[in-house]
């Protein structure tokens, strides 16, 4: 048995060795129990040890990515989208999105005029998009055909905390930028009171596909160590935090991890719930209170947002050389 201090993994963002627990949990999905640490020097939070590469083919819903888009993957990728448009206001640009899914956000930018192009490691999420016409690779950064002439926008939504290597993802992005070109980064936000009050029951805390748990400061100190300016920090998202309390705290009280989420995401079918009274019983009480307690949750961050950061961070970064401008 390794003590608690003892090293399995150098941190990536200041190579120190010692880490404390945070907390563990078992994944919904397999039943394994992962352990994610704190580096004692930097505040980075991990999964320690971490799955290889092999494994974590197998620790991701694989009928979900088969499923025609969820309602919530269209609205985000519209509200990622018209959060694009507003930060290049003129005329139309080019953008490279990295895990993008089912292609949402690159389907409204290529309506909108936008040279779209995405990379996504799920063939059948992959498919989706390409029966929109969106232009997708299925293979990793390093060997994607990328345009030579470069993107106005790279972004990576909810797609850095998968990353066993954020750092080295970082750093290949740097060539890829036209002048003038931004990083737009969102991952969940593990310093919120959110994962303070529900710990690894938060929806978005989701270890072990989530490699890694950022704070503002550990996303400041990743992105300044690889030369990118930060010029906008946004640290809420009314939808996405709301609902992220909400399965979280069903998470908590039910023990029956994701359900609402796996039902609306058609992971899980209503049939198959139905052979479980308790399961059945819960998931009736999930969609009893999802309209209301996400209006009332949402309120709550709104009311909340003047004093505390809510479960989401949205940076947007200039890459190395490119100057520093006002943040908003």
């Amino acid at each position: 048995m390794k003590n608690h201090t003892e090293m399995l993994r150098a941190c990536i963002l200041c190579g120190g060795d010692r880490h404390t627990p945070v907390c563990t949990s078992q994944d919904y999905l397999t039943g394994r129990v992962f352990t994610t640490v704190k580096c004692g020097d930097c505040g980075l939070m991990f999964v320690d040890p971490q799955p290889d590469a092999t494994e974590l083919q197998h620790l991701y819903p694989v009928r979900h990515q088969q499923m025609d888009p969820a309602r919530y993957e269209i609205r985000d990728g519209h509200r990622r989208a018209k959060n694009i448009l507003r930060l290049k206001r003129t005329g139309t640009a080019s953008i490279l999105d990295i895990g993008c899914g089912k292609g949402m956000l690159l389907n409204y930018l290529q309506a909108a005029g936008w040279k779209t192009c995405g990379l996504e490691l799920s063939e059948n999420s992959a498919a989706t998009a390409r029966r929109m016409g969106v232009q997708v690779y299925t293979v990793s950064l390093d060997k994607a055909p990328l345009d030579a002439a470069g993107y106005d926008v790279i972004s990576l939504f909810h797609v850095l905390e998968h990353l066993p290597d954020p750092g080295r993802t970082l750093e290949l992005l740097k060539p890829h930028f036209k002048p003038g070109g931004i990083l737009v980064i969102e991952v969940p936000n593990a310093g919120s009171w959110h994962f303070r009050l529900l710990g690894p029951h938060w929806f978005h805390y989701d270890a072990p596909r989530h490699l890694y748990h950022f704070t503002p400061i550990t996303l400041n100190r990743l992105l300044a160590a690889h030369g990118y300016t930060v010029v906008e920090q946004r640290h809420h998202d009314w939808q996405y935090d709301a609902f992220g309390l909400l399965q979280g705290g069903l998470n908590l009280v039910s023990g029956q991890p994701n359900l609402l989420n796996n039902v609306l995401t058609k992971e899980t079918s209503f049939k198959e719930i139905a052979r479980h009274p308790y399961r059945l019983l819960w998931l009736l009480v999930s969609l009893t209170v999802l309209i209301p307690g996400m209006i009332l949750l949402m309120l709550l961050e709104w009311l909340l947002s003047p004093w505390v950061d809510g479960g989401t961070l949205r940076y947007v970064a200039k890459p190395p050389g490119e100057g520093q401008l006002k943040t908003e």
